[in-house]
């Protein structure tokens, strides 16, 4: 299975000026994508559409598809709690 998503979106901050050229992303599924292991399978539930998809869920937490959605915003929920942490330990030394 080989499926690519293209995303594209033009910007433009000030009136009057031309808008940036568009910007591609492109994500890769199937064989050809990296894996944490390399030589290693992904999990049928794992297909590579979710940024950081790398093909690791030992545990199979994934396998529900709104339990994974929960748990991709836990995670980004996480990391901005931690982001925030680390600015108040440096802001604490000022």
């Amino acid at each position: 299975m080989n499926s690519s998503v293209k995303l594209s979106k033009r910007v433009s901050c000030l009136p009057g000026r031309a808008a940036r050229p568009q910007r591609t992303v492109s994500a890769r599924a199937g064989a050809d994508r990296p894996m944490w292991l390399t030589g290693s399978k992904a999990p049928a539930h794992l297909n590579g559409s979710m940024p950081g998809d790398y093909g690791f869920d030992p545990l199979g937490l994934g396998v529900d598809a709104g339990k994974l959605k929960w748990y991709q915003e836990a995670e980004l929920m996480n990391g901005r709690f931690a982001m925030i942490g680390a600015a108040g330990i440096l802001g604490a030394g000022i």
